[in-house]
């Protein structure tokens, strides 16, 4: 990204309207998701509205879809108007030949930096860094997502520059979802993933394990989590084995909250478990009045069936799992508030998350049929991957390059796949067969990964 936020928009294909392509100017939003400029949009409305059998419609130019009017009945040439405003572009795009960002909405201060802003999705406002922080904190507006402006412009620009790569291939009509074929893979950019290392995680009593999530502390120790024996388990960075502690049920995953603290998905409960991490395994004790006041002890209670699991910040969460009617995703406090789901697709099976470098990104796969699907924090999908060599998709994780890494349990595989939903490699030869969750640890390049009813954790490096 440039210095500057003029700079940045102005070099920025993804923010510039697909018609005249400029940056954009009052920026309208359709159905779909693809927006234009206010006048870019009547325009090519008025000359391409056309009468169907019962309505008049246009087409998207970005995706093809048909698009009715805004509010039935309309004049055509209201249609623009009346379609709603992309708030996340306004509240991003510049001043003419300045590096503001847009007016502070709570103080009214004129000189927000774009590095400094912020964004809340619940209310739609700009803040500046001090009404920012206070927003965060209002007991009114402290479980709303608020993200920093800068994070919005990358998201945006790779959400967008991800559409115009598909609209340019055969899949037009459908820029959310990228269906990789044999074409495709003359373009993958190979690495080599090299095993370094392996442990056995053996059990000396109990059912044989099915290590369905993985972790990796700060300090290089590792948590594991077995579905069949109800059980976390603690090694050391040297893989030596410090300590279990017995679940209350089948844990499906965990993920790191700190240098000290984890938390582990119980779905048959309905049930967040959080542990301390020192010598041992401890449930976590009551650590705020309001816990204290509704009777958690270490545990939160969610709507879902809750599989998949990675930490937004301290204290809050983001979960994937079954409802009755399909597999939703949905944001989490460790005070047991919850946010309004997010539906993932309209039938219950497994599924894995996780979140982008930035946690911007959310990131839910599910099991079968083998999808995996990207939202916005805020809930809008991005994309949809899918892959002829990817079958049972379970296990996510994200390099530091945020390149998604996804496990096909059936297919023996793990694909590497760029922000944008790219594939860049299948890696097949290397992988241990049934392969189930996968974490990256805090060296970077290297990675963890379990394998179905296998005691055996195997290390691996990118090269």
């Amino acid at each position: 990204m440039a210095s500057g936020v003029t700079q940045a928009f102005s070099e920025a294909q993804g923010l510039r309207c697909p018609i005249c392509h400029h940056v954009y100017t009052a920026p309208k939003i359709l159905p779909c998701g693809h927006s234009y400029c206010q006048n870019c949009l009547h325009k090519h409305i008025m000359n391409n509205a056309h009468e169907g059998e019962q309505k008049a419609t246009f087409h998207c130019l970005v995706c093809g879809k048909e698009t009715s009017p805004p509010i039935p009945d309309i004049p055509v040439d209201k249609w623009a108007e009346y379609y709603p405003f992309n708030m996340v572009l306004l509240s991003v795009l510049p001043s003419e030949k300045t590096e503001m960002a847009k007016i502070c909405e709570s103080c009214q201060y004129e000189r927000v930096m774009a590095t400094d802003a912020s964004y809340c999705t619940v209310c739609k406002q700009v803040f500046c860094l001090t009404c920012g922080k206070k927003h965060r904190e209002s007991n009114e507006t402290r479980e709303h997502v608020v993200v920093g402006i800068q994070d919005l412009i990358n998201d945006i620009e790779q959400v967008v520059s991800f559409s115009v790569s598909v609209t340019s291939t055969e899949h037009v009509g459908n820029e959310l979802e990228f269906d990789a074929t044999d074409e495709t893979k003359t373009n993958l950019k190979d690495r080599k993933l090299e095993t370094i290392a392996h442990f056995d995680a053996n059990y000396f009593h109990g059912k044989a394990p099915r290590y369905s999530g993985i972790t990796s502390l700060p300090d290089e120790r590792i948590i594991i989590v077995d579905y069949e024996n109800n059980t976390c388990r603690l090694y050391s960075s040297s893989y030596e084995h410090i300590a279990d502690y017995k679940l209350t049920s089948s844990p499906r995953a965990v993920c790191v909250m700190g240098a000290s603290r984890v938390a582990v998905t119980l779905p048959w409960e309905n049930k967040i478990q959080f542990l301390t991490v020192d010598d041992s395994l401890q449930p976590e004790k009551n650590s705020t009045k309001i816990r204290q006041s509704r009777g958690i002890k270490g545990t939160i209670k969610t709507s879902i069936h809750c599989d998949g699991i990675a930490a937004l910040s301290r204290h809050k969460l983001v979960v994937s799992g079954t409802m009755n009617d399909g597999v939703y995703w949905c944001v989490v406090s460790t005070d047991g508030y919850e946010k309004s789901p997010v539906q993932v697709c309209d039938s219950a099976w497994y599924s894995c998350l996780a979140l982008n470098n930035r946690k911007t990104r959310v990131y839910v796969s599910y099991y079968s049929p083998s999808v995996v699907y990207a939202y916005r924090l805020q809930g809008t999908l991005i994309f949809k991957y899918k892959h002829q060599e990817l079958d049972g998709a379970s296990g996510l994780a994200v390099d530091r390059e945020d390149n998604l890494y996804v496990v096909g349990e059936f297919s023996h595989t793990v694909h590497r796949v760029s922000p944008d939903g790219i594939p860049l490699q299948v890696f097949s030869a290397q992988i241990p067969k049934s392969p189930c969750a996968i974490c990256f640890t805090s060296i970077g390049d290297e990675c963890l990964l379990t394998r179905v009813n296998e005691t055996k954790v195997h290390k691996f490096k990118l090269k």
